[in-house]
């Protein structure tokens, strides 16, 4: 490690050191020409996509220099001068045009009144504009009144205009927007305009502006020449952009700090065109799989990640980027010596839940999920079942080496290892934590069909019990975002995520269940597909739609505990010789839903039928009332009970 670092020192000094000998012969020659001296340029590239432009990223003043040094890999030159900017400490804001003193300030508020008037593309009673009138009110002592447009034709004189992109990015003075722009605002004239790339970041840059208002004597102003970027996506690499016949579907807060532009009508060769230009722009090809006709890339450059994923069954294209965390080998792991014999378990649970933990050759461990863990007793007796069983299968009584991962937020799911993070800080080595979560601050606004009593919002606090339990308990434990299409090598195993909230955003989140990631665990040759609680429409409008026969599985665990989430189509793809149902005894047996005994559940009638002449055959199921041992890959079964009480 001290050497690393020393390494570091001086290859910083050295960079220095060519910018100091380059500044000066810059400056020997007449200093820097006018496309570099000019802070505030606009760039004059354009593209097809509006969010997707040539141009190299805004940098704050501070990493100029560095940024100067870099090799200008297939950067226009005259685009160097975006790298030039006044970076604002509030919130993310990038200053795109430098004050300019000789023009007065618009007046906002005169005393307790206002000649200005809002204007709204969206929804008035959005929380984003509700609060914006809070705080202007708060501010200036002045109320507005927002109305509701659905063009620009009567846009003029002193106007707030609050709208999207694309409503927006033809009036007078708008900015170039860039992939990761979350919001902007700018005046002309009299007019001021305020847009985002998606309704979930209304509040955000909304709250910005706001940040912007100055008192002056007894009255606000704002500057006449006010040209803000929002900037939501801490990435710092050239970013290229896609060039399209397809449809632009918008932009997508991703979570993660991840970003999803999404298109429909997108052809292959347009993609193999794109991935050209990401190749000669600097990025490497980290990782590629292809499955069916779909295609799956994942890039990376310096800090930055882009993941590309081309459902051509589903016709969708989407390009996700966003800051590099952790990235997964680019092949098999080898190499590595064998201390046990691979496992699948899924453990004894007192409650609903899914707790499922893989033992990999090198004797580490993978737990899936973790369960509830709600009242006292139960997370008591399940959390020690979970420890009992990774100490006694640690190999040499080493401390057990584990990979968390999450499939989707759900209490069921998480919390109890949420709860357990604290306990076992000195017991265990987190060595990864996987997920793949919305930015669930933003959920709300593609949740128009919500039927969960608990709002989508909510799940902000979730998120943040989970990071806070992770930060104080492994701080240094990686966190990686996985995308569909990627891989997950670990040694003898092999994860692919099939399945993530990113690719069913555009249809409108209905429940949290349809946030949940899906995947397909391989070791020694025997397949585990993992459902976590994917629902039916996932199911039907992914999974099986885009990849059919693929998914096929010798090990199912049941989507959604067996009470609901499954298709008939998905199980007949999947067609498992061994289903683990992460429901109890007693719910496997009489709740109608897991017996198929309903009209809404014919998938459990076909997956629980001994024959049939659609494919029926007889499997093994287990439920977690025991824990319930699968050896790979001889696949026999030990069922061990756990719990007498239960």
């Amino acid at each position: 490690m001290n050497k690393f670092i020393s390494g570091k020192k001086i290859l910083a000094f050295l960079l220095a050191l060519v910018f100091a000998v380059t500044a000066l012969a810059s400056c020997a020659a007449g200093g820097p020409n006018d496309s570099t001296q000019q802070s505030g340029s606009e760039s004059s590239s354009s593209s097809s996509s509006l969010l997707y432009n040539d141009i190299a990223p805004i940098k704050p003043d501070a990493s100029l220099n560095a940024e100067l040094s870099k090799p200008q890999v297939n950067k226009p030159a005259s685009n160097k001068a975006e790298s030039i900017v006044t970076k604002l400490e509030d919130g993310g804001i990038e200053v795109m045009a430098k004050a300019n003193a000789s023009l007065a300030p618009l007046t906002l508020t005169t005393g307790t009144t206002t000649s200005y008037t809002i204007k709204s593309f969206y929804n008035v009673s959005l929380t984003g504009i509700t609060n914006f009138v809070n705080t202007l009110k708060t501010k200036t002592g002045v109320t507005f009144t927002p109305t509701l447009i659905t063009n620009t034709s009567g846009i003029s004189g002193k106007q707030i205009v609050i709208g999207s992109f694309a409503s927006l990015a033809s009036m007078s003075g708008a900015p170039t927007f860039k992939s990761w722009t979350g919001g902007a605002a700018w005046a002309s004239g009299n007019t001021i305009y305020i847009c985002v790339a998606e309704a979930g970041l209304l509040d955000s840059t909304l709250k910005s502006f706001a940040n912007k208002i100055q008192k002056s004597g007894n009255n606000y102003v704002v500057a006449a020449d006010l040209k803000l970027a929002y900037d939501k996506c801490a990435v710092s690499e050239y970013i290229p952009s896609f060039s399209t016949s397809g449809t632009d579907k918008g932009l997508y807060s991703a979570g993660g700090g991840n970003y999803q532009k999404t298109y429909k009508g997108v052809t292959a060769a347009e993609v193999t065109a794109y991935c050209t230009k990401l190749l000669k722009s600097g990025f490497s090809l980290h990782q590629k799989n292809m499955i069916n006709s779909n295609a799956f890339y994942l890039y990376v450059s310096g800090d930055t990640i882009v993941h590309i994923n081309h459902f051509a069954k589903l016709d969708q294209f989407s390009i996700v980027y966003g800051p590099k965390t952790y990235l997964p080998a680019k092949s098999p792991i080898t190499g590595y010596t064998k201390k046990a014999t691979p496992t699948i378990t899924q453990l004894a649970l007192g409650e609903t839940g899914t707790s499922m933990v893989l033992q990999l050759e090198d004797g580490s461990f993978v737990l899936i999920d973790g369960g509830l863990g709600g009242s006292t007793d139960t997370y008591t007796k399940d959390s020690t079942n979970l420890m009992n069983f990774l100490t006694s299968n640690a190999p040499n009584g080493e401390k057990p080496r584990l990979t968390w991962i999450v499939t989707h937020i759900h209490t069921d799911h998480r919390q109890l290892m949420q709860k357990l993070l604290p306990n076992i800080k000195d017991k265990i080595v987190l060595e990864l934590v996987a997920w793949n979560m919305p930015d669930f601050s933003t959920l709300s606004a593609y949740t128009p069909n919500w039927k969960e009593s608990n709002p989508a919002k909510n799940y902000v606090e979730s998120m943040n019990l989970v990071n806070t339990a992770l930060k104080n308990s492994f701080p240094n434990a990686p966190i990686y975002t996985f995308h569909t299409g990627e891989k997950l090598y670990l040694p003898g195993c092999e994860v692919e995520f099939l399945a993530t909230q990113e690719d069913y955003y555009l249809n409108n989140f209905e429940w949290i269940n349809d946030t949940s990631a899906a995947f397909r665990i391989t070791m020694q040759g025997k397949t585990v597909m993992v459902f976590g609680d994917c629902t039916a429409n996932v199911n039907s409008k992914i999974m099986t739609a885009a990849f059919g026969s693929y998914i096929k599985s010798d090990i199912m665990q049941i989507t959604h505990h067996g009470v609901g989430g499954g298709t008939l189509a998905t199980f007949k793809a999947v067609d498992p010789d061994i289903c683990l149902w992460s429901l109890n005894e007693d719910k496997f047996t009489s709740d109608e839903r897991a017996t198929g005994s309903t009209s809404k559940n014919p998938e459990n009638v076909w997956l629980r039928a001994d024959s049939g002449s659609d494919g029926q055959r007889a499997r093994q199921h287990y439920h977690h009332s025991d824990t319930t041992t699968i050896t790979i890959p001889s696949m026999s079964v030990k069922v061990t009970t756990v719990y007498t009480d239960r």
